[in-house]
């Protein structure tokens, strides 16, 4: 099973329990809902704003962004059953909206969206770069690309946790500002906000169960999970309340 696959299969099982574990990602889709409303969105008198949402899980984001954007939507997730469950959650807020299964890196869409927006989503990908030049590509001409995602600075307790004890944990790569500006195509302008989130858990066992309801309990799907003794170590040494921080990055594209 190949990383792209493992992924799917991830967040597809975590359909029915990521909202009871999303309480960080449904702030996020929140925060980054409101600093889309605060674009300068160029759309004609009388038409409505083409909206695509990539990666949108149960609908955090969709449902953050309807309640201040009207438009047309196309909402989409790599993993099905999170598109049913969107669906099924936003089809009376959004009825003419199209809900579909696509990989936001190989996105199968015709240009001219004036906005394209997505939360907690991209550092998943296999290829974010790629994606980010793509949907950039897929901009109307004062359309805006919004996204929401975690730096490289994300988990470093559990990362640090891991070496103290001896622990080579498989961890999962996030992108840098810099990699996000160099994967942005030439001739668009790139701006970033910052903001280092923590939360405190009753303890390390507490944190992966809050990441498996979510769907994100494999850092790095493409390797090996943590032996049973490993991990062992580690909880010995997180057994106690514990602070993780999250690297969020906001980053807007636009022409």
């Amino acid at each position: 099973m190949n990383a792209a696959t493992t992924i799917t299969s991830m967040f597809s099982s975590a359909a029915d329990s990521y909202e009871a574990g999303a309480e960080l990602q449904r702030v996020i889709a929140e925060t980054l809902a409101r600093k889309i409303k605060a674009l300068p969105l160029a759309v004609a008198a009388g038409a409505k704003s083409r909206i695509l949402e990539v990666g949108c899980g149960t609908g955090l984001l969709t449902q953050a962004l309807a309640q201040h954007i009207a438009g047309a939507w196309t909402v989409t997730d790599i993993a099905a059953p999170m598109v049913a469950r969107c669906e099924r959650s936003l089809a009376g807020m959004l009825p003419d909206a199209r809900f579909l299964v696509m990989d936001g890196c190989a996105p199968a869409l015709a240009k001219g969206f004036d906005i394209i927006c997505s939360s907690m989503a991209l550092q998943w990908f296999e290829a974010p770069a790629t994606a980010i030049a793509r949907l950039s590509a897929l901009l109307s001409p004062a359309g805006h690309l919004a996204f929401a995602t975690l730096g490289p600075n994300t988990f470093e307790e559990w990362q640090a946790a891991c070496a103290l004890s001896g622990v080579a944990a498989p961890t999962r790569r996030f992108l840098s500002v810099a990699e996000l500006q160099e994967a942005v195509p030439h001739g668009f302008k790139f701006r970033v906000e910052k903001n280092v989130v923590q939360r405190t858990y009753a303890n390390g066992w507490d944190f992966l169960l809050r990441l498996r309801e979510i769907g994100a309990h494999r850092a790095a799907p493409e390797a090996q999970p943590l032996a049973a003794g490993a991990l062992r170590k580690v909880l010995r040494a997180t057994d106690a309340p514990f602070t993780v921080s999250y690297d969020v990055i906001y980053g807007f594209v636009t022409r």
